[in-house]
């Protein structure tokens, strides 16, 4: 996964906006997570309809309010906006954990723009004749082009479009935008089990401005560890050798 942003910076959402310019500090980001790029931009009406269902969904998953433990998820917005400002002012009411690219990043080009107009939304029609056509050829231009930006890496053709990969960067789903609407939350734990993702619940936190992890499970591991314990070392609970 960190390959996909290597040599890049990537920026968190929050007040001082800090920056992850090493690989070591974008790993300990996108480490075993399951990371979705969203492709949008403010100007876009669809956009516009579907920002509040998935800022909604990710607060749900990874805000402690909501959940014991931050679900193992992260999202980079992959602006389509035509300007800065316009970036900066959607960017604005979105959540603190998300992570997006420089505006001036090439990896975030707008190829859904028309001569300069903010993308709609709509499809954008191709000339080949078939899917698997244009797969082929997004295989080969992929192999020659590794660089190139993300939106013709993932083969993104409308806004939005929420692309879910896995832990090592493959593609998940390709475009998870209706299944997000339809399902919310839910749809996490499919995804986590179609991509195998090691549940981390009994690491520390990795974040020092996030609170403890906890665990629904947390009490039931703790005795069985204890009894573990117990039985390699032959002490008792306070550690006082049985006679």
């Amino acid at each position: 996964m960190v390959s996909l942003f290597s040599g890049r910076v990537l920026i968190r959402n929050n007040s001082d906006q800090d920056e992850l310019d090493t690989e070591a500090e974008v790993s300990r980001r996108l480490e075993n997570r399951l990371v979705l790029l969203f492709f949008g931009a403010a100007a876009c009406p669809k956009c516009q309809a579907f920002v509040p269902i998935l800022k909604d969904f990710f607060v749900r998953l990874t805000d402690e309010f909501y959940v014991l433990r931050a679900a193992q998820l992260a999202l980079v917005y992959v602006s389509q906006d035509p300007t800065e400002e316009q970036q900066e002012l959607f960017l604005k009411d979105m959540p603190k954990k998300w992570l997006f690219l420089p505006f001036k990043d090439d990896l975030r080009r707008n190829v859904l723009e028309d001569k300069g107009r903010p993308p709609s939304g709509n499809a954008i029609e191709t000339s080949l004749k078939s899917r698997s056509q244009r797969m082929r050829l997004e295989e080969v231009s992929l192999k020659i082009s590794p660089g190139r930006d993300l939106g013709r890496q993932f083969s993104v053709e409308h806004l939005p479009t929420v692309v879910v990969l896995k832990p090592g960067g493959d593609v998940l789903t390709r475009d998870a935008t209706a299944e997000i609407q339809r399902l919310g939350p839910a749809c996490f734990a499919n995804w986590q089990e179609a991509a195998e993702v090691l549940d981390r619940n009994f690491l520390l936190p990795e974040d020092l401005d996030d609170p403890a992890p906890r665990s629904l499970l947390e009490p039931l591991r703790r005795r069985k560890y204890r009894v573990d314990e117990e039985t390699r070392g032959g002490r008792g609970p306070k550690g006082r050798t049985p006679f």
